[in-house]
């Protein structure tokens, strides 16, 4: 009896293991590039920031989940009862199981985001939502980046003297 409660166990924190790693990965940061987009072209538009605020992305199940939940409630039903009525329990077990698995993955999929609105200098108001919890101020000036599929909002850079900003581009042994 006691091995028939072991193998459920183990497999109930194998389940919880994968899960939890799963949880952990996120969208980037809005100040995170991913390698493809080094060296290519970006438009950049100034802008101010209208208003914000803190949203969820909604978490994608892969169906990891539900599989590994399905897997670990068959087991752990099976281990209830004898002959049909295992059998019964596992497929009963492994329904839930697969239920929950599957609510779990998706809650620890779910990340935070900011949606932002910012009146460009152009004139046009633009809303975007970027990953992360971000904090702008109301009428604080921002760089709306886009390119290659993203679109995002970082706060101006401070004007530089001429100078500097030349220094900033030409070696030191050039000049």
């Amino acid at each position: 009896m006691h091995s028939q409660l072991v193998r459920p166990a183990l497999a109930l924190a194998a389940v919880a293991s994968v899960l939890l790693t799963t949880g952990c990965m996120s969208m980037p940061a809005n100040d995170q590039y991913s390698r493809h987009e080094l060296m290519q072209r970006q438009t950049e538009e100034a802008g101010t920031i209208l208003a914000f605020r803190h949203v969820r992305i909604q978490g994608e199940g892969s169906g990891v989940g539900a599989l590994i939940g399905a897997s670990a409630g068959g087991g752990v039903g099976s281990g209830i009862g004898k002959g049909r009525g295992a059998s019964i329990n596992a497929g009963l077990f492994g329904i839930a199981g697969a239920i929950v698995g599957g609510v779990v993955e998706d809650r620890l999929s779910q990340t935070d985001a900011t949606e932002l609105s910012v009146r460009l200098d152009t004139g046009k108001i633009m809303s975007v939502v970027v990953p992360g919890k971000l904090n702008f101020v109301i009428g604080e000036p921002v760089r709306v980046l886009s390119g290659q599929g993203y679109t995002r909002v970082v706060p101006a850079m401070p004007a530089q003297p001429a100078a500097a900003v030349v220094s900033s581009i030409v070696p030191a042994t050039a000049r």
